[in-house]
């Protein structure tokens, strides 16, 4: 039908009374409506535009028989890895090891071998969805892994593509122009950007999508100028990325307008010696809407007025509080906590934090929680207490709650320690002592210390961990086997 419709229109309006009756029918069974006033040629041009990313949708990728699948690539270089390697992997996907994962990667690269053919599908599988992996998977698929992606465009991520001398930006490949920005980012971030400026007005969507994603890791304040033109882009998806990424830079007008908000409606008071909060009038903002503010958005289970605040509070950087606010931060959380959305005040607060870190307020943050009976009354996200450059005050923070609680479950330790994080030696330590006692009582075994040892696994100091392993195995079978 689609040959036909081309057909029709390139002969031109002599052909127009031989369209076959069916042509429209079928599109009108898919849910395609036809206006009648329209004269023929321009319903044939929008059937033609409804049928060409269906006859695209459509087209079949080349078929990979098993044989090709299992079969070694002529031009491969790298050595296949034992088999016993082979059955690492198959344990490691079987029981979702995501952690593991990137440790076998590494085995494979640092033996300069590549993944056996049958694994192929499922490493690249990998790949498409956990894309910490890509590089590293890149290493190991070999020839035939790259061959193969012939077969799913999805597995284009381990090309390493050769660009010739000759190489012509505007004219490239989508793939070719993303891989040659990317390497221009690494070497010189400003080149980069001034590229992109200059380029950014005659670009496709999808382009401007990759494109953006791409500052993210080395995102500076050199890229101000180009997210906020990005953000008078016609399509919404642009504009959310440079919405998203603008929110991590504390100089952009993005979250200065949100600091203007604040300035404009809370107000703090401290005649009586104890600051107080007062908030005037709270409510959605035209400006801030534009920017990404969601007046429909629950964060907390708290007031509209609440969600809000939580949300504004969470635009700006905490050190706003000290720098323009000129506020202590022990005493201001100490207001934030008598405030009537207290819940909406931590919850912001602790959502800044993951975006732009600042030790001293965590440090404050964590003091001020250590010494609260009275618990919020939502779940926090507490993943930000256990992320982040915060590596001395974590090991810190945690030791004093192990040392005040004894109880490796209190809910906070929990979030603490079920992360991947370094454990410092007097951590680990009391750790380990901590889990040997339970173990040689025969403690009820559950779930939760399956975790636990898990990530003890990981995170704490290697030298401790031999002792720890064989004073476990002493212990018997009682030791949770």
């Amino acid at each position: 039908m689609f040959e036909e419709l081309v057909k029709t229109l390139i002969l031109g309006s002599s052909n127009m009374e031989q369209i076959p009756a069916s042509l429209f029918d079928e599109l009108r069974d898919l849910g395609y409506k036809f206006k009648p006033e329209k004269d023929k040629t321009e319903q044939l041009l929008e059937a033609l535009a409804i049928y060409a990313p269906l006859v695209k949708g459509t087209a079949l990728l080349p078929k990979l028989a098993e044989t090709d699948l299992l079969e070694k690539h002529r031009e491969e270089s790298l050595e296949c890895c034992p088999s016993e390697v082979v059955e690492l992997f198959i344990k490691v996907k079987k029981n979702d090891e995501i952690l593991l994962f990137q440790e076998f990667l590494n085995l494979l690269i640092e033996n300069n071998w590549r993944i056996n053919e049958e694994s192929l599908p499922d490493v690249l599988d990998l790949g498409i969805k956990q894309k910490e992996f890509r590089k590293s998977i890149a290493q190991i698929v070999g020839e035939r892994g790259k061959w193969l992606v012939g077969f799913n465009p999805e597995w284009n991520y381990v090309l390493n593509y050769h660009l010739s001398d000759d190489f012509d930006f505007m004219t490239a490949s989508r793939p070719h122009r993303v891989y040659h920005l990317s390497k221009i980012r690494e070497e010189n971030s400003e080149s980069a950007i001034q590229l992109l400026t200059e380029i950014w007005k005659n670009e496709d969507a999808q382009s401007k999508l990759e494109f953006l994603k791409l500052l993210e890791s080395s995102l500076n304040i050199q890229d101000t100028a180009l997210l906020e033109m990005a953000l008078e882009d016609g399509r919404k998806e642009v504009r959310n990325e440079a919405i998203r990424l603008l929110s991590k830079l504390p100089e952009a007008k993005i979250v200065l307008a949100y600091q203007n908000y604040l300035n404009n409606h809370i107000s703090f008071d401290s005649s009586e010696g104890v600051l107080n909060i007062e908030i005037s009038s709270l409510k959605s903002d035209e400006n801030l809407e534009k920017f990404g503010l969601n007046s429909k958005q629950t964060f907390i289970q708290d007031s509209k007025e609440a969600n809000l605040l939580a949300q504004i509070v969470a635009a700006v950087p905490t050190n706003y509080w000290a720098r323009q606010r000129e506020l202590n931060y022990k005493s201001f959380l100490e207001a934030a906590y008598q405030h009537k959305h207290k819940n909406a005040w931590f919850w912001g607060i602790a959502t800044s934090l993951k975006t732009f870190p600042n030790e001293e307020m965590m440090t404050e943050l964590h003091r001020f929680l250590f010494k609260q009976n009275e618990s919020l009354s939502f779940s926090l996200d507490m993943a930000v207490f256990a992320e982040g450059p915060y590596d001395e005050l974590f090991n810190k923070i945690s030791l004093a709650y192990l040392n005040r609680e004894k109880n490796l479950k209190q809910p906070l330790l929990n979030v603490l320690l079920r992360k991947l994080r370094p454990w410092n030696s007097a951590l680990s330590a009391k750790i380990a002592e901590i889990l040997l006692e339970l173990a040689e009582q025969n403690a009820i075994f559950e779930k939760y210390w399956v975790e636990m040892l898990y990530f003890a696994s990981y995170n704490m100091e290697t030298g401790q961990l031999s002792t720890f392993y064989e004073q476990w195995k002493k212990l018997g079978a009682s030791a949770w086997d």
